[in-house]
């Protein structure tokens, strides 16, 4: 709706003037420059020029004013006029009164900037930048260094300088640089960059610098470019004034710090003046670029030559995008129901911008707001779309238009801002904006949330969720994540800000990059792309994908759209044209391989000539195409088929859902695997391009497979061959990171987010004394953040029989190692890890049941990609204590041993009052000291450990010996503030397990326990809490518990009464000689003896009140088994009639090969959990899980819960809550097994 202070005639004026001339009118300016030179004013320049979308149709005037639609606004918008200065930014801050109406001024045809002073000291900032965040900050540090008075910083795109920047005369250089795709620099700053990496700047002694570098740590190369530049730099001679700041994606702390570090240091040095220098400072005029505020250095009549280059001419770019006419646009697909999505291609006529490319580049498109969305936004604003705001500094170069104009609110949100996600500042001046009358429950509703009866809302305000969000950095991220600019606006009403308020929480709208799927030498000036739609549900409303409908819903032929090409020199057909290319791409995977095969084919053709043969014969194309069926999205068939049919490629189809059993692109690529490896040992080169969380990473494994049976060495050699490949250019994927279709589920690039219906029941009791069951039904929102970060894994009891059992597995398998046992060649797997060797029911197909990988629900981390480390009390490296072990077969040692010598566990703490004194012996590797400096020391080791090895994040295991139980006392370990205060007062009773997990909270680091003790005492899990990080355990089932959930659950599942459970265990490895000592036994008893509680307790037909079956325990320590554990079962039941049914059962465990894939899915599903987060249909914000993680219960013998959470301990019921979140994680139904659809 429109503001209630604006007239619906204006109002629909506004309608019209935002759908002709939002996009980018003055780019057209250009063409009618010969005609309109003489006008210079803001509305003679939007007269009557063509606007972007539009067909080069005269449009009908609408009614009202005909000069043109922003003049007629002004027109219409009253005798006073607006004063303020649209180059001021400051005039509309302070909100500069208004006067009559004057006759209309030009403004200046160019801003010149005042020089500086002789006195002031030149400071060099540059930037490189993909998508602005780099030269907002160093427009920023100008800013900083310019409020000091003294100093004149000179602020450079390095886009300026393909050439390089003369450093002669440079005292200090700051640079801001971002990291694009896989480790490599901005596109338009790639020639600087490099040139600075390969010395080509000189000698720098005399220079001071400092870098910013700019990354993500969800790719592998994070901040690699500003790594480089850094090291370049201090490589060239150059003195490092500060520390480099290595930032993750826009975390404005880190940032700030560094300039504020950055400021001081330039404010302590000695720098000259440009007198000094013997220079002069001449004022250029600004370009385009507003902010961009740079200074040619030239030599005084006594001084040395020009100490700077000046910036080239400006291509055409991401900042001078060219504005291209659309020539063709054709759906690809055939669409059979609303919910069904188009992919589209466009073609573009690029004119004479001289603008070329090459197969495996993308085209950068900039794509507009939709309107809908930018008339709501004005609206929660309380804005007039006609207000004249400064256009951003970022905005891209647009031909004709005046650096630093003004346009209106409507066309610059239309354009320029990105209005789905803003900066958390907005919110935070919503919070501040809201009175102290706006109290939580106070009746105000927003956003779709009415106000019940009494006036008050159900449940929290969306003011009060807003606020909430402002209570961690999590918080917010999970309020903003499913909400728009006008979502968080009216989450805030009645808080209102001022438009220059909002606008400067604003991102910029970024162009969407999408790879090209034509060939240059198809049509001259010209150029296509293949877009698949995005659309989807979020808080109850339809979102849309802003470029890709654009494409599909409102551009036709004739529209203007601003475009550049965004260079893809790592994506790139061979330099021969002989060499054979396999190309592998699913979907719109296909893009780029559409303009590869069409490249050759016509370098062919034009090669022929007159019939002439070729002078280099055309190599072998082979495609792996995968789509759903082949008469609903199968891009460009005709044209594959034709091409294959006439030998031009030869084609691999997979059309997963034409045939029973589906059938995916990575199969079709094993089966000709044969082809595959000919073509590579023939000097082919292979690509991937598509989805990264699952397509490449399955084409990946396909191939080592491939390699694998060729080869005939072993996974390892299959691993080196590829790393060869890739290393030689001839392995190369463009990919993105099994895709639930579903109206439910919205995958993006950092999320997948699902709406899910859970079903349960509500129970009372009626007064007759019967339980009335009411079925319930309660949404929920999951959103899991899809970015799989690097893992470091760090063990408590590293260097004993789990711990090096684990390094040594995971080795085995990254390596590839095989070895032979009396039963012949053994191969490295993870069986026995529910993430990696279990599958999932995902559906039927034509009565037979499809399975799919367990860890292919959600993305996960990789086992091969785990950082290990962790602490031990023996200084014993890994490869000796995998050989103390005796657990894996001596072969495999051999081989283990040289990657595991060098592994030595950190100290660790060690209490001789915690376990059993026969420790004592191993005990030469600790850290000494108080409570206090103990726990001081793990945080530390914490610390150090995640920043040396570059890890995203860390999980903490516990998988040392058992300790006794902790006493749990008032005022000693309660509360968490007894528990701290114990701990400095070095108090006996704090177990060395319980001080890991301290520090382990207070790092913010998940902890798993897998050892029986009580180290979650009452003060840790508040402690916990407190912290919202995640805890789990207890102690690993692994054995004779994991057959005892099973059993008993079948026993009393099935009627019959459990009357006598005995357990004896023996066992004569490490663990069972601490557990020789009663203390620590006692630990184990109490773990093993309440497994069966809960599936009693959940048959009142058979057990009364109180009632529980014998249950007995007993384990002793049997040297000469080893690892090799003894399990004897008796389960007596009583049956029928009094009869009696015994159950004896004999078991033989491998103890550290069952418990270490056992602490393989901890870790893995710990972190992932970390990435979960929900909320219900009543609440606004998303959150994490609960911190004490009882998704970990199918994997600990005592399962650690919430208070007044029951405890289920039947194995069953545990795999089906885990796999169940998961499953609504990605919008799936808990599989019920009813297979009704067989039944009706």
């Amino acid at each position: 709706l429109p503001p209630a202070s604006m007239d619906a005639p204006k109002w629909n004026h506004w309608r019209w003037a935002i759908a002709a001339g939002v996009p980018v009118a003055c780019y057209l300016l250009i063409r009618r420059r010969r005609v309109d030179e003489d006008r210079t004013d803001f509305d003679g320049f939007l007269k009557a020029v063509e606007p972007v979308g539009s067909t080069g149709k005269p449009a009908a005037p609408p009614p009202g004013p005909t000069s043109g639609p922003i003049d007629g606004f002004f027109k219409d918008a009253g005798e006073d006029v607006d004063t303020r200065n649209p180059l001021d930014f400051d005039s509309f801050l302070r909100g500069a009164a208004k006067s009559p109406k004057q006759p209309k001024k030009a403004p200046p045809v160019a801003a010149v900037e005042a020089g500086p002073t002789p006195d002031m000291r030149p400071v060099l900032v540059l930037y490189g930048t993909e998508f602005g965040f780099s030269k907002e900050i160093a427009e920023k540090l100008c800013s900083m260094l310019k409020a000091l008075g003294s100093y004149w910083p000179q602020l450079e795109n390095m886009a300026n300088h393909p050439e390089g920047y003369d450093f002669t005369h440079t005292q200090v250089a700051v640079m801001a640089c971002s990291t694009q795709g896989d480790g490599v620099p901005p596109t338009e700053a790639r020639e600087f960059c490099e040139g600075l990496f390969a010395g080509k700047a000189g000698s720098l002694a005399h220079l001071k610098f400092a870098v910013c570098a700019l990354g993500d740590k969800s790719y592998t190369h994070f901040c690699r470019c500003g790594k480089l530049l850094d090291a370049a730099l201090a490589s060239a001679g150059a003195q490092r004034l500060v520390d480099r700041a290595d930032v993750n994606k826009e975390d404005w702390p880190v940032v700030d710090s560094w300039l504020g570090d950055v400021v001081a240091a330039v404010s302590g040095l000695a720098l000259k003046s440009y007198a000094e220098l013997g220079l002069v400072a001449l004022p250029r005029k600004r370009t385009v670029q507003a902010a961009e505020r740079v200074f040619f250095l030239a030599a005084a009549v006594s001084g040395p030559a020009a100490a700077a280059k000046g910036p080239q001419a400006k291509k055409w770019g991401r900042s001078r995008p060219f504005v291209s006419t659309v020539v063709a646009l054709e759906g690809l697909c055939t669409l059979s129901g609303p919910e069904d999505k188009n992919t589209i291609r466009m073609e573009l006529d690029l004119g004479d911008s001289g603008i070329g490319y090459l197969p495996g580049d993308a085209l950068g498109i900039y794509p507009t707001n939709d309107l809908k969305a930018v008339e709501e936004l004005v609206g929660a604003m309380g804005a007039a779309p006609t207000e004249l705001v400064p256009a951003p500094s970022w905005h891209y170069e647009e031909d004709g238009g005046n650096p630093g104009s003004s346009m209106t609110l409507a066309e610059a949100l239309a354009k320029c801002y990105d209005l789905r996600s803003p900066k958390p500042e907005l919110m935070k001046l919503l919070v501040a904006g809201l009175g102290a009358s706006q109290l939580p429950g106070n009746g105000h509703a927003a956003n779709g949330h009415e106000a019940n009866g009494n006036g008050h809302a159900s449940g929290p305000t969306p003011q009060d969720l807003l606020r909430g969000a402002l209570s961690s950095t999590a918080a917010t991220e999970a309020y903003l994540a499913s909400r728009h600019v006008v979502d968080v606006l009216q989450d805030a009403a009645p808080s209102r800000l001022g438009t220059s308020q909002v606008l400067s929480c604003l991102r910029q709208l970024q162009p969407r990059l999408y790879s090209i799927s034509s060939s240059p030498l198809e049509a001259q000036g010209r150029v296509q792309v293949t877009v698949a739609e995005v659309k989807y549900l979020s808080l109850g409303k339809g979102r849309i994908g802003v470029c890709s409908t654009m494409l599909s819903e409102r551009l036709q032929v004739g529209s203007r759209v601003p475009v550049y090409v965004h260079k893809n020199p790592d994506f790139r057909l061979p330099p021969s044209a002989s060499t054979p290319i396999i190309m592998v791409g699913p979907g719109t995977g296909l893009a780029p391989f559409h303009s590869f095969i069409k490249e050759r084919l016509l370098q062919q053709q034009q090669q022929q000539g007159d019939g002439a043969a070729p002078a280099e014969p055309c190599g072998r194309m082979v495609l792996y195409f995968g789509c759903r069926r082949r008469d609903q999205d199968y891009l460009y068939g005709g044209q594959l088929d034709e091409w294959a049919a006439g030998g031009a490629i030869t084609l691999f189809n997979a059309f997963s859902r034409e045939q029973k059993q589906k059938v995916y692109v990575q199969n079709r690529l094993v089966e000709s695997g044969d082809l595959v490896w000919q073509l590579l040992q023939d000097g082919g080169h292979f690509y991937v391009c598509g989805d990264a969380s699952s397509m490449a990473g399955a084409v990946e494994e396909g191939l080592l497979q491939i390699f694998e049976q060729r080869q005939g060495a072993g996974r390892e050699a299959a691993t080196a061959y590829l790393e060869s490949l890739s290393g030689a250019g001839r392995y190369q994927r463009d990919v993105w990171c099994f895709e639930v279709e579903s109206p439910s589920v919205v995958y993006t690039d950092e999320a997948i987010t699902s709406t899910y219906e859970y079903a349960s029941t509500k129970l009372d009791r009626a007064p007759d004394g019967k339980w009335v069951v009411k079925p319930t039904k309660a949404t929920y929102q999951f959103r899991v953040d899809r970015r799989v970060p690097k893992l470091g894994v760090m063990l408590v009891g590293w260097g004993g029989n789990n711990g090096s059992t684990l390094t040594a597995g995971i080795l085995a398998n990254k390596h590839g190692i095989t070895w032979m046992t009396k039963d012949g060649l053994k191969k490295p797997n993870f069986y026995g890890s529910l993430t990696q060797a279990a599958t999932v029911r995902v559906g039927n197909f034509e009565g037979e049941e499809v399975y799919a990988p367990f860890k292919a629900l959600l993305p996960m981390v990789e086992p091969n990609d785990i950082v290990l480390g962790g602490w031990d009390i023996s200084g014993m490296n890994l490869a000796e204590a995998m050989e103390r072990g005796k657990v894996l077969d001596w072969t495999l040692q051999e081989q283990l041993a040289p990657y595991m010598r060098d592994m030595v566990p950190l100290p660790g703490i060690y209490d001789p009052d915690f376990v059993a004194a026969n420790q004592e012996e191993r005990a030469d590797n600790l850290i000494k000291g108080s409570k206090r400096e103990q726990l001081d020391v793990v945080r530390q080791q914490i610390r150090t450990y995640k920043e040396a090895n570059g890890c995203d994040k860390l999980v903490v295991l516990w998988t040392a010996n058992t300790e006794r139980f902790a006493q749990v006392a008032d005022g000693l370990n309660d509360t968490a503030d007894n528990l701290m205060a114990a701990i400095d007062r070095n108090e006996a009773e704090i177990a060395p397990s319980t001080l890991y997990a301290v520090a382990c909270v207070l790092e913010g680091v998940p902890f798993v326990n897998g050892s029986p003790q009580n180290t979650f005492v009452p003060g840790m899990i508040e402690l916990a809490v407190k912290h919202n990080v995640l805890i789990g355990g207890d102690d690993f089932k692994s054995g004779q518990t994991k057959l005892k959930s099973v059993l008993v659950d079948f026993l009393v599942g099935a009627g019959l009464k459990p009357t006598a459970i005995v357990s004896y265990n023996h066992l004569g490895n490490n663990d069972g000689l601490n557990l020789s000592a009663p203390q620590t036994f006692r630990s184990k008893e109490i773990s093993k003896s309440n497994v069966v509680d809960d599936m009693v307790a959940s048959n009142s037909i058979l057990y009364a009140p109180g009632e529980h079956p014998d249950h007995v325990v007993v384990i002793k320590y049997v040297p000469y088994v080893a690892d090799s554990k003894r399990a004897m079962d008796e389960y007596t039941s009583e049956i029928f009639m009094g009869g009696r049914n015994t159950l004896v059962i004999h078991n033989t465990c491998e103890d550290s090969l069952l418990a270490a894939p056992i602490i393989l899915d901890l870790v893995l599903l710990a972190e992932l959990i970390t990435r979960i987060n929900l909320k219900k249909d009543e609440e606004e914000a998303f959150h994490g899980l609960h911190p004490i993680a009882v998704l970990l219960s199918y994997l600990t013998k005592a399962p650690l819960v919430p208070y007044g959470t029951p405890v289920v301990n039947a194995l069953a019921k545990q795999r089906a809550m885990l796999e169940n979140i998961l499953r609504a994680c990605v919008g799936l139904a808990p599989d019920s097994n009813m297979l009704l659809e067989f039944k009706a």
